[in-house]
């Protein structure tokens, strides 16, 4: 017995059953399509083939309850539907293992087609041996049809074992291609998540030094202004020195003027003085003012001098070419200076007290404000440098260059002056304005 404990009568009477034995083979048949559908992966690749081998299964199950069900009634018939069924499901069968071979891929459709052709060959021996067709069966065994249908089903088992090993591993390869993808995967990611930590940490860094640099930045733009207010502070407090002195002196000669019984000539000083007191109060919070309201006030305050000074008389020329309208100079920069030559070289002697001229010219990048008194050729050097008018001056044009960008003030007394260099007369004082980026001429 190949199989203990089966009775082999059981196996006989399943052989020889008729009832039996043509749906048994059909069922078979239909579980053998679903198994070549989902074995070939049908439905992923042809939906037309694969509504077509369903239907062909479905077929041959329903075939097989009717034939079970009618059994009684074509039992006559049966040698004959037998044969009808063979001749449609061998050509239907053809067919389709064609369409597969052409239509359909995959690793396993060589072992497949093979079982089946191992499978369709069984098959059609056991049926020319069951109708009793005239073939040479002494060639091949002279066995009966259950024996040639079983060894097609053996073949067509070996090969499928085969498929389905095959199967297997490619499922295990692609399973180790997957698991090793997932590997690949996650490392990139590992990667990625490490290069965006990096990033972000550079990042990090880069948003910190911003910010330093940002409060860097701020505390030095808070520490220039601080500079700035002080550097302001210190100009307006130089420019508040200057007044009180000119105020004084005025005071004194508007004095003196009422003292000699000179009404008229006091009335006249004292509405001058009047206007320039008011340019004073409008001018005082001004860090710098242009040149042109400069020379305004400066004739406003010769004039006062020229009502102070009989014969005294005074000329400012300014080159018409001069856009001194955009040129700025701190307020009240040349009052003290040319007060400070009139009452130096002019007021000890009233033999001197000549013209006063202020020219106010350009020599290529540089603007020249000079003051020159005819009266005078040979002044004392060291004795003009300690007026506190000329300290003052020079202490407020030190502060102009500091806070200005642009332009540069220099200072320089009649013995630091080369006549050469300078425009007729030859000045007691001039006033050098350039721009810093410009080289300064040399007056030395």
């Amino acid at each position: 017995m190949a199989f203990p404990g089966i009775n082999s009568r059981l196996l006989d009477y399943f052989r020889g059953n008729s009832l039996l034995a043509e749906p048994m083979a059909l069922t078979s048949f239909a579980f053998y399509v679903f198994f070549a559908i989902s074995i070939l992966e049908v439905p992923q690749q042809n939906k037309k083939m694969n509504r077509f081998l369903n239907t062909l299964a479905i077929s041959c199950l329903g075939y097989s309850i009717l034939y079970i069900l009618s059994f009684k009634f074509i039992f006559s018939f049966e040698p004959y539907l037998f044969s009808i069924v063979r001749l449609i499901l061998f050509p239907v069968c053809i067919y389709g293992l064609v369409w597969i071979y052409r239509s359909i891929h995959s690793p396993v459709k060589f072992y497949f087609l093979i079982g089946s052709i191992a499978y369709f060959l069984g098959a059609l021996l056991a049926s020319l041996r069951y109708i009793d067709v005239p073939f040479p069966f002494h060639l091949i065994g002279n066995l009966t049809s259950t024996a040639y249908f079983e060894i097609g089903i053996l073949l067509q088992a070996l090969f499928f074992a085969m498929a389905l090993g095959q199967r297997m591993v490619l499922l295990h390869e692609e399973k180790l291609a997957s698991d090793q993808a997932l590997i690949e995967q996650l490392r990139k990611t590992h990667q990625i998540s490490l290069d965006i930590n990096k990033a972000l940490e550079i990042e990090v860094q880069s948003r910190v030094s911003e910010l330093i640099q940002v409060k860097e930045d701020l505390q030095e733009e808070e520490k220039e202004r601080l500079k700035a207010d002080l550097m302001n502070s210190e100009i307006r407090a130089k420019q508040a020195q200057v007044n009180p002195h000119f105020i004084y002196n005025s005071m004194n000669a508007l004095k003196y003027m009422i003292q000699q019984n000179h009404n008229k000539e006091a009335v006249s000083y004292l509405v001058r003085f009047s206007r320039m007191i008011r340019v004073l109060l409008e001018d005082t919070e001004e860090i710098t003012i242009p040149l042109t309201k400069e020379i305004e006030y400066i004739q406003n305050y010769l004039e006062l001098e020229k009502e102070r000074f009989k014969g005294f008389q005074y000329s400012i020329e300014v080159d018409e070419n001069l856009p001194i309208y955009n040129i700025p100079i701190p307020p009240l920069l040349l009052q003290p200076l040319a007060e400070q030559t009139i009452w130096e070289y002019l007021s000890s002697n009233e033999e001197n007290l000549k013209e006063l001229r202020i020219l106010v010219f350009k020599r290529k990048e540089t603007i020249i404000i000079s003051i020159y008194n005819e009266g005078l050729h040979n002044p004392n050097p060291l004795k003009l440098e300690d007026r506190e008018g000329v300290k003052l001056a020079r202490e407020r044009i030190d502060l102009f260059n500091k806070q200005s960008s642009k332009y540069h003030l220099e200072l320089y007394t009649h013995h630091m002056i080369s006549a050469d260099r300078m425009k007729e007369p030859y000045p007691n004082l001039a006033l050098i304005y350039r721009l810093k980026k410009v080289d300064s001429i040399n007056l030395k």
